[in-house]
Parts: structure tokens; C-alpha cells; sequence
């Protein structure tokens, strides 16, 4: 009734600019579909695009002109397979079937053929921002909001190569050490989990969790717990680091050297 707060971050968390992928992939994965309008090569548009495609979420793309810097990104999705559109009735026909109730594709475009009462300048200065690139425009720096042109990046400064017989026998042992090819780890190396600080259902959840074994939310074996609780206590699992979530809704446990738990009543 009065508004949520998802997040991944504890209260009192600075907006970290790092923060903001991490964020975008839970604003997608409650999408339908993930609308791009502008972006150049490197916008973090095109980061919260990628999130949708792994979520099976639809893309979409506005097209724009042919070396347009704020249209490189558009145009590159598209080229990978993103829906150009270019009014909203391309989006909403998708979903009129989905969402017959609310969703009326004519309507909607009834709507857009009356003139706005209001022009772009008009209204952002009633919501007090600025449109454009004014001192308010909050768009400016972020996602390739502002239209200045960039610098292009510069590549890494290459080390010269020093010759094998001027370098002494221990710097040649430091330096062989130091490019010796490590083992691939195939799991995330856990961190310590303070298991005493989970509560009944965690651990619970986390007992019938097999190390190493992927398994769905639906076919974790648990009893007494509805499906809410079980999610609800999954993603506990998850921020403390006792969980790791993969791919296709699977978990699994990180900690393999811990033994399983046992609850209260056993």
C-alpha cells in the first residue's frame, strides 16, 4: 500500500556507481520486456539489456540515425536481434494477449493521436528538472545522457621486454612464479558463514542442501514450509554467501566442508 524497497544492500548503503548493474538486473527481472531508447557503445543501458536476454526477458530497440554517437547502442541490439520499434503500440501488442484486463492496443493509440497538454518544456519545469542538458537534467553524465563526444579510451602502456641473459637467476624464478598458470577453480571459493545468526527456516534449507548439487526451489526437500518461505529463505542464504543462485532458478551450496545442520526438533 505504501511503496517497496528491493535491494541487495543493507540500509545505509552510499549509491555506489558499481552498485548500479547489480540493481538493473533486479529492475529487468521484473520486467516483461526492457525497453533500450538511446545509448552510445558504452552505455549502462546496454549492461541492463544483457541482463534481460539472460533472464529471457523481450528486448526492445528504438532505431536511430547511422553514426548518431547516442544511437550505437540501439542500433547494435537490433543488429543482434533486438525488436526495433518505434511507437508504443509495438510494444504493448505484444502483451494485449497476456494482459487483456489492462492492455488495449487501440486505446492506446487513441490516446497518443491527442495533442499533449502540456509541451516537454512546460512539464519539466513543472517537476521542477530540466529537459535537455540543463543543470537538472539528471540524465547528464549517466548512461550516456550527455551528447558531448568522448575521448576514445587509451590503450595500456606495453612493457618492454628485457632481455633473458640480463635478468639475474632469482628475478627469473620471481618472474616464472609470478605467470605460473593456477588451477581453475570450477566453484566459488566460500566465504565463513556465521550460520548461529540464521534462524530456523535457513537452516532448515540449508541442511537438506546438498554441496556441489544443483538443485530447483520446488525439489528442495523441506517440510512444514510454503514455497514463499522457502524463497524467502533462500535469498537470505544467498546474501550471507551460504548459497549460490546459477542459472535457470538453480541453487546450490557454496560451503562444501560444512556438515548439515541440524534443526531444533531433530
Amino acid at each position: 500500500e505504501n511503496g517497496c524497497i528491493l535491494s541487495e544492500y543493507p540500509p545505509g548503503t552510499p549509491p555506489v556507481g558499481a552498485h548500479f548493474p547489480v540493481r538493473n538486473r533486479l529492475i529487468s527481472g521484473l520486467c516483461d520486456g526492457v525497453i533500450v531508447v538511446e545509448g552510445d557503445s558504452r552505455s549502462g543501458a546496454l549492461i541492463t539489456a544483457r541482463h534481460a536476454l539472460y533472464q529471457g526477458r523481450d528486448v526492445y530497440a528504438v532505431p536511430g540515425r547511422i553514426g548518431d554517437a547516442a544511437a550505437e547502442g540501439t542500433n547494435t541490439l537490433i543488429k543482434q536481434g533486438a525488436r526495433a520499434i518505434t511507437s508504443a503500440s509495438d510494444v504493448l501488442k505484444n502483451y494485449e494477449f497476456l494482459y487483456s484486463h489492462t492492455v488495449r492496443v487501440s486505446a492506446a493509440v487513441k490516446e497518443m493521436s491527442v495533442p499533449a497538454a502540456q509541451s516537454a518544456e512546460e512539464t519539466a519545469e513543472t517537476m521542477h528538472v530540466a529537459a535537455g542538458n540543463g543543470p537538472k537534467y539528471y540524465g547528464s553524465g549517466l548512461y550516456g545522457g550527455n551528447r558531448e563526444d568522448r575521448s576514445p579510451r587509451k590503450s595500456p602502456l606495453k612493457k618492454e621486454k628485457v632481455p633473458a641473459e640480463k635478468i639475474p637467476p632469482k628475478k627469473m624464478v620471481e618472474q616464472f612464479r609470478e605467470n605460473e598458470p593456477k588451477p581453475k577453480k570450477t566453484m566459488i571459493e566460500a566465504n565463513h558463514v556465521e550460520l548461529d545468526l540464521l534462524g530456523e527456516t535457513e537452516k532448515k534449507i540449508y541442511a537438506a542442501l546438498v554441496p556441489d548439487v544443483p538443485v530447483l526451489a520446488d525439489d528442495i526437500p523441506v517440510k512444514d514450509l510454503t514455497m514463499s518461505a522457502v524463497l524467502a529463505g533462500l535469498t537470505m542464504l544467498e546474501l550471507c554467501g551460504a548459497v549460490e543462485c546459477g542459472a535457470g532458478g538453480y541453487y546450490m551450496r557454496r560451503s562444501a566442508d560444512e556438515a548439515p545442520l541440524k534443526t531444533a526438533e531433530e
